[in-house]
């Protein structure tokens, strides 16, 4: 299971690299002219939601620098601020919805209809002490079509002293008519070399250590700190290879089997769920790139020559399609023992 109790700073480790980007958009976020919502795209764990709550300290704190640590700063980092709400996939709903049902049951892990109505709520209220009311709303790829069109209207609706920062980890996920209404920011990945030479210094471990915890994170920044910080992870992470390893050399029954298990993974820890998914896409990355000698992969992993190419692009495509078929209300247990029993098997 991931360890998720520890909230990592890695702040420090980037704010470097974002600097000259915040300080870009400084000038914009004094004009009296704002944009209504702004949506931050861009890979999982290199610092998005770092940027939009570096955003909302931008347009809430009348004294503004990276380093500053005034009340107002403080209580947006902490996520205390009252006037700085946080939305997510785990977020309340409106319990006073027709609709609501309890979704921990249903197993979907997508932002509802019944999330945005509240969201919408809330968005007509006046702010309590600050200009603005800002509402950052994470995983906007994960939203059902019901709840972006539901969106949509709030970002339409809402008044004059309510700004959006929406955070995607892939902006083709979402709808257009969402990404017309929004000022769209790319945020560009740290490259490699840097962000090894950021563990190696930081962390003080070998620059071997430090590429291969760049690679098992994919150049994501938080992602690998919370690897290095705790030996649980990087278990995880290997006991996830070990486990895709049996599964494709499993027969049927024992892929069956393999479903069910994941199933309630899914269902009782969707983080580690998801990280078992973004472990298998790597993997099979991995023999991609061998192929093609392309050496990106962790010094541990050298057994390359079980699948054809096509094999490799097939397994991809059907994990990805799965992906796709989550954030719909399907049966996860069905959709899971499809998964397992399309994935082509070690030669």
């Amino acid at each position: 299971m991931i360890d998720q109790s520890t909230n990592y700073d890695f702040s420090s480790l980037i704010e470097n690299e974002y600097d000259d980007l915040s300080q870009r958009y400084l000038k914009y976020f004094n004009k009296s002219s704002l944009s209504a919502s702004y949506l931050f795209n861009g890979p999982p764990g290199i610092g998005k939601r770092y940027l939009a709550k570096l955003f909302a300290k931008l347009l809430l704190c009348d004294s503004y620098k990276i380093t500053c640590d005034c009340q107002v700063c403080s209580s947006i980092n902490n996520e205390t601020h009252s006037d700085v709400l946080h939305f997510d996939t785990d977020s309340n709903c409106d319990l006073n919805d027709a609709n609501h049902r309890n979704h921990d049951s249903d197993g979907s892990r997508a932002i509802k209809i019944c999330q945005i109505k509240r969201l919408n709520r809330i968005s007509m209220l006046s702010p309590t002490i600050a200009k603005y009311k800002i509402f950052i709303v994470n995983n906007l790829n994960l939203m059902t079509t019901e709840a972006a069109n539901a969106l949509l209207k709030t970002l339409e609706d809402a008044p004059k002293s309510t700004i959006f920062l929406l955070v995607a980890n892939d902006i083709s996920n979402v709808l257009d008519t969402v990404k017309s209404r929004c000022h769209i920011i790319e945020i560009p990945p740290i490259n490699f070399q840097k962000i090894q030479k950021i563990l190696s210094k930081k962390f003080e471990i070998s620059d071997k250590e430090a590429s291969d915890f760049t690679i098992l994170s994919r150049s994501r920044i938080n992602n690998a700190s919370q690897l290095i910080n705790n030996q649980k992870n990087t278990d995880a992470m290997s006991q996830i290879f070990f486990e895709l390893e049996k599964i494709l050399s499993a027969k049927t029954i024992d892929r069956i089997n393999f479903a069910e298990n994941l199933n309630a993974i899914y269902r009782n820890e969707p983080a580690l769920f998801y990280l078992t998914l973004s472990c298998w896409e790597d993997w099979f990355r991995w023999h991609l790139y061998a192929i093609h000698n392309i050496e990106i992969a962790p010094s541990f992993f050298n057994d390359f020559n079980h699948f054809s190419f096509d094999d490799i692009l097939n397994n991809l495509k059907t994990i990805q399609k799965f992906k796709e078929q989550l954030t719909s209300n399907v049966n996860s247990l069905v959709s899971l023992q499809i998964l397992l029993m399309s994935l082509k098997g070690i030669n």
